[in-house]
């Protein structure tokens, strides 16, 4: 009977011991919870015939067409923009009608960027002449956004929270370059070797802030828009990170190409991590993201995964 009683107490301390080193774990390990698969989209309906406003014309579809090697997405719903390189296309996608119409007078590449304002214009960057054009729902051509004198090579790009100001990476001269809505460019706010950063990448803005992906710390660089350094990002936990996005929360989301994984930062901390086959992605090429909802494009899986995010403490 002694011998019974002594294993119950030894069982129970045990599974307590188990159950202690579980809840430990769980509270190391990064949220799981915090991405909620929506859809995968691998192509739509193809219009032929838009109107004004890029609404697809009746009787103007002409079959299903299906996306060849997405590498870009620009989003402000009700519109997604997704630049197709292996099609040479950008197309406009209606989650509603699941149509592609066509942006018209744009090929896309591999170094493709977009971005969507507040008045649905996209901003579209052709880093081989240097050059953003924003063009009108409808495809016309509205503005294109250049400095030869200060903005050397384009890379990438990124529109203030409002969509008043673009700020670019000029990547020739290492530096970050606010470009005026009406052409030109202010001095940089920003310029690798001074002591902040080494080589940029991906840029986003958030609120008052510019964050842009360091390559000599592999890491993301917050900066004010006076080229304050505010903060450094994932020091240690980002290896080779690519594309990057913001939430209206702060919470920074990027693309880790060294081990194909997307880690999400909120207040400097990790707090999220998923690879790429729990996004059930082959890789994550792109993101955008918008009303709390993320899209990774996929060029080698051909198709673009869609995530709800939880709000924060929910």
């Amino acid at each position: 009977m002694q011998s019974a009683q002594r294993f119950v107490i030894l069982l129970t301390a045990c599974i307590a011991m188990v159950t202690a080193t579980a809840s430990d774990a769980m509270a190391e390990m990064p949220d799981a919870g915090l991405l909620m698969p929506l859809r995968t989209l691998k192509g739509g309906w193809v219009s032929t015939r838009q109107d004004q406003n890029g609404v697809p014309l009746p009787g103007a579809f002409k079959g299903f067409g299906t996306f060849i090697y997405p590498v870009a997405l620009a989003v402000r719903v009700p519109d997604l923009y997704i630049a197709d390189a292996g099609a040479r296309k950008i197309y406009r996608y209606s989650q509603e009608l699941q149509a592609l119409s066509v942006v018209n007078h744009v090929a896309a590449s591999m170094q493709t960027r977009m971005q969507v304002a507040q008045d649905q214009s996209l901003y579209v960057l052709d880093p081989a002449r240097s050059v953003i054009s924003r063009y009108a729902r409808g495809g016309q051509l509205l503005q294109t956004l250049n400095s030869p004198v200060i903005s050397a090579h384009l890379t990438e790009f990124s529109l203030t929270e409002n969509g008043g100001q673009v700020v670019a990476v000029d990547q020739l001269n290492q530096q970050l370059v606010p470009l005026r809505p009406l052409g030109g460019a202010d001095l940089p706010i920003l310029s690798a070797g001074a002591g902040e950063v080494a080589a940029m990448g991906a840029v986003a803005s958030f609120g008052r802030a510019v964050y842009t992906v360091d390559a000599g710390c592999n890491c993301v660089v917050a900066v004010d828009f006076s080229g304050q350094l505010l903060e450094r990002i994932g020091e240690g936990e980002l290896k080779q990170p690519r594309a990057m996005v913001v939430d209206r929360s702060g919470r920074i989301f990027v693309a880790d190409g060294f081990d194909r994984t997307l880690k999400v930062f909120e207040r400097g901390i990790q707090v999220a991590q998923y690879a790429a086959a729990q996004l059930q992605v082959t890789e994550l090429t792109a993101l955008a993201l918008d009303q709390g909802t993320l899209y990774v494009a996929d060029g080698p899986g051909a198709s673009v995964a869609v995530f709800q995010i939880r709000a924060p403490g929910n």
